[in-house]
């Protein structure tokens, strides 16, 4: 599971944590690949603001959907003061994996992330959701032997 911290002005005392691993989660209980991914940000006046994109190709890639979540919530235009209630990023769209198919260019890699993803889940299946993380959240203590 991949783990991402956003840091949100006013909102509260600390950042808002996103696991991508919930995002990895959900084509694969759906057995599908989402075309368009969407931003609800609920302030704390109730006021809420919805985002969306189309992707030209369906994917079924926690990275994509994190990446592009990530662009939309930029481009709301929310101040660093700005008091958060709801952050949310749904995949709509949805349709079955194999019919998902995407064109590669002459030279190009197809993307990786997926591979990743799948050794990801593994590990975390057999050690636990906290065997795997980013760099940016390991505080570098460690305890005395």
């Amino acid at each position: 599971m991949s783990v991402t911290r956003i840091p949100v002005g006013g909102a509260a005392p600390y950042d808002v944590v996103v696991g991508t691993g919930v995002l990895g989660e959900l084509p694969a209980l759906v057995g599908g690949s989402a075309r368009t991914v969407v931003v609800k940000l609920r302030l704390a006046t109730f006021k809420t603001i919805t985002r969306s994109r189309t992707l030209p190709q369906p994917t079924d890639v926690a990275q994509q959907i994190y990446t592009v979540a990530c662009e939309l919530y930029a481009a709301a235009g929310l101040s660093d003061e700005a008091r958060l209630r709801l952050v949310g990023v749904r995949a709509t769209g949805l349709i079955p994996s194999s019919a998902a198919v995407s064109q590669l260019a002459f030279g190009d890699r197809p993307v990786s992330w997926r591979e990743a993803e799948r050794a990801l889940d593994q590990i975390a299946g057999r050690f636990g959701t906290d065997a795997v993380r980013p760099a940016i959240l390991v505080d570098g203590k460690h305890p005395d032997p």
